[in-house]
């Protein structure tokens, strides 16, 4: 009787240890998930960024410079305009 008891005993935590397990992978499954999520949004986000305010050089035809910045034209037919920041306008007039 008392060896049916221990081998009962047995069997329960080995179903809790299996059960435990279990609950552990999908614990890394889901946060593996939401690092992917995470991941993939800073990526699209940064891309979108890029996009929005860079411009292919390959696509530049022609550049005015002026005191204050650069002209850039594209072959679109888009003009850009780069303001030169006070630090680099101060280098260059001390030369």
């Amino acid at each position: 009787m008392e060896m049916n008891m221990t081998r009962e005993i047995e069997m329960n935590n080995n179903q809790q240890g299996k059960l435990k397990s279990s609950k552990g992978k999908l614990i890394r499954i889901i946060i593996t998930a939401l690092i992917v999520v995470v991941a993939t949004n800073i990526a699209i986000k940064i891309s979108e960024y890029h996009k929005e305010n860079c411009i292919d050089m390959s696509t530049v035809i022609d550049f005015d410079v002026t005191e204050t910045g650069l002209y850039l034209y594209t072959d679109d037919g888009n003009g850009y305009y780069w303001k030169a920041l006070e630090e680099i306008r101060d280098i260059n007039e001390k030369e």
